[in-house]
């Protein structure tokens, strides 16, 4: 949020630049067919294995090993 309201052109671009691709992976997330864009499919990806990683992590502190069991 902060890189979005900055006066630097860089910021602001990087910030728009980040809008962007997180709504390529929420498209790709709503309209499953998308998916087979490299523009939508990548930054799809990128979100899902973020969320799982968060998720993993999640799980851990809460002393939840058997995951698959």
């Amino acid at each position: 949020v902060t890189s979005g309201m900055s006066s630097d052109w860089f910021y602001r671009g990087a910030f728009q630049l980040q809008l962007v691709i997180y709504a390529l992976a929420a498209c790709g997330a709503l309209v499953p067919y998308t998916k087979r864009f490299k523009p939508v499919a990548i930054p799809n990806t990128f979100v899902m294995l973020n969320a799982a990683a968060v998720l993993a992590f999640y799980n851990v502190v809460r002393g939840k090993h058997g995951v698959w069991a």
